[in-house]
């Protein structure tokens, strides 16, 4: 198996388990994506970021993620911002 397949079935299995778990408000990891366009296009849209090097990974590691609860909340903020500047923009 390459690297960029282990990564993408790392990724698979890391969302495979929020959801199964019941933990997909604010998931970062393309459920969306995968719901809406299917494996393909989400195995496409991983591979087209960049790898993290390991010394970012290292760091990133020591930094807690949000609590679902605070991602769902942040989205909703960035959702009202962008209409709001929609809605200004249309008027």
């Amino acid at each position: 198996m390459t690297a960029a397949a282990s990564t993408c079935l790392g990724h698979y299995e890391e969302l495979r388990g929020r959801v199964l778990a019941g933990r997909t408000l604010g998931s970062r990891l393309g459920l969306s994506l995968l719901l809406r366009s299917g494996m393909a296009a989400w195995m496409q849209g991983w591979a087209a970021c960049s790898p993290v090097e390991p010394a970012a990974q290292a760091v990133a590691s020591r930094v807690e993620p949000l609590p679902d609860e605070r991602c769902a909340e942040v989205v909703s903020v960035l959702c009202s911002m962008a209409l709001s500047n929609l809605r200004e923009a249309n008027a």
